[in-house]
């Protein structure tokens, strides 16, 4: 994820839905819990008014078509045959839900990916309703008084000096009075991170084109390395604005592109993972003959309206690029800010394109 972002409290109702799922998995995994539970078998483990909400919720359809209930017991049948689940499925949860503790941590890697196939199926199958039906629909008022709405006004409100989509600069996010229209992203996705399906931590609000087009489902880490936390942009915790140089190239045709680098210097690991996932570099490229496209005639105008004002040229072109620079105000605010800075720290710095501004100018 590119801009910081604040993680909002939610007053808390994220942290109270967070103990309901805890609730809930520390009921799948009691040894006294039957396989075929009756409504009055919820009610040792939950609040009497959230153990009645939840058995009738139970009884409404899956996306697959079975009735959630269907699949409580198909978990239940599975957890019964394979008994050591009930301790291993408790400690996962415990144990990935404080990833944010580990991002510098070489030797954390996630529980729940060492499951077997059926029980990763069975637990995806029951988690990730949290998100897709309950917060759309609303959980009960014993649990949290909270649903999707609420949370993206909270989340902006938390986040009002943010005006762009937080992962790739971009415009897409519409906030107005009444209404909030942006994507919510799981940033380790919820079909392969089930615990993670409605977690503070792993929620952020994006634009459509960057939710739909090209994060989707892409995982940001790579199990395959023996640190994958530490090869990776988070959101809240490590977000890469303040950690990567935004290059501008011109290659021997004159075109130009965008290359992401450290600050330090050179390509890494999460670099890389983070245009997986956004195609950041790409899509820059893309947008930067326009960015361009204003600065030049902002530099035209403002060579006509103050042209007497200086003694050639080149100060009125690097007065306006200078402007932009010190603009701080804009970032965050101004779509596609971050990339007209840069261009104009490349410009300042490279003769012939700073000549080829002041051209511009008669």
């Amino acid at each position: 994820m590119l801009h910081p972002i604040k993680l909002p409290t939610y007053n808390q109702n994220l942290d109270h839905i967070l103990q309901f799922q805890q609730q809930f998995i520390t009921f799948l995994c009691n040894s006294k819990t039957p396989c075929r539970p009756k409504d009055t078998d919820f009610e040792p483990a939950f609040k009497p008014e959230t153990a009645r909400w939840f058995y009738k919720w139970l009884q409404n359809q899956s996306p697959g078509k079975k009735p959630y209930y269907q699949l409580l017991c198909e978990i239940l049948d599975h957890i019964s045959t394979h008994p050591r689940l009930r301790t291993e499925i408790i400690n996962a949860f415990q144990h990935d839900i404080d990833f944010a503790n580990h991002l510098t941590d070489a030797k954390f890697s996630f529980s729940f990916r060492k499951f077997d196939k059926d029980t990763r199926r069975l637990l995806k199958l029951l988690l990730v309703p949290f998100y897709d039906d309950l917060l759309y629909a609303g959980f009960h008022t014993s649990i949290a008084a909270f649903n999707r709405k609420q949370f993206l006004k909270t989340f902006w409100d938390t986040n009002s000096h943010l005006k762009v989509c937080p992962a790739c600069d971009g415009v897409g996010i519409e906030i107005n009075r009444d209404n909030i229209r942006c994507h919510i992203d799981h940033f380790f996705p919820k079909a392969s991170y089930p615990f993670f399906a409605i977690y503070a931590k792993n929620l952020v609000p994006i634009c459509s084109l960057c939710n739909n087009s090209y994060k989707g489902e892409k995982d940001p880490l790579i199990h395959a390395y023996a640190n994958p936390l530490i090869h990776t942009f988070h959101p809240f915790e490590k977000p890469a604005l303040g950690e990567i140089n935004i290059i501008i190239t011109r290659g021997s045709k004159g075109e130009k592109s965008v290359r992401l680098e450290e600050k330090s210097g050179g390509r890494s690991k999460r670099i890389e993972r983070l245009n997986f996932i956004f195609a950041l570099e790409e899509r820059w490229t893309g947008r930067l003959d326009i960015e361009i496209g204003k600065i030049r005639t902002k530099i035209e105008g403002y060579g006509r309206r103050h042209r007497h004002e200086y003694a050639n040229n080149r100060e009125i072109v690097e007065r306006v690029l200078r402007d932009i620079e010190d603009d701080f105000g804009l970032l965050g605010k101004e779509h596609s800010y971050v990339l007209c800075r840069s261009y104009v720290q490349y410009a300042l710095n490279n003769s012939d394109e700073l000549e080829e501004l002041v051209g511009l100018l008669p």
